[in-house]
């Protein structure tokens, strides 16, 4: 997974962009791998908040999908 500290909203703040290749592998190891694409998670710091809010990501994923409190 490859991250990247950049202003995404120019802020002034730095934010975090992860992105990754998601690749399929299947449940055996005889399964054949099946590239499905480039994956993007962005957090946004909110400076009012002290803390990463969950910006754009690729609708291919879930962020909340195991969330627990």
């Amino acid at each position: 997974m490859e991250q990247e500290l950049l202003d995404i909203n120019s802020d002034g703040f730095n934010d975090v962009l992860f992105e990754s290749q998601l690749i399929y592998t299947g449940e055996k190891e005889s399964d054949p791998k099946i590239d499905k694409g480039k994956v993007f998670v962005q957090l946004i710091y909110s400076p009012s908040e002290k803390t990463f809010i969950l910006g754009k990501h690729s609708e291919s994923i879930k962020p909340y999908e195991y969330y627990e409190e």
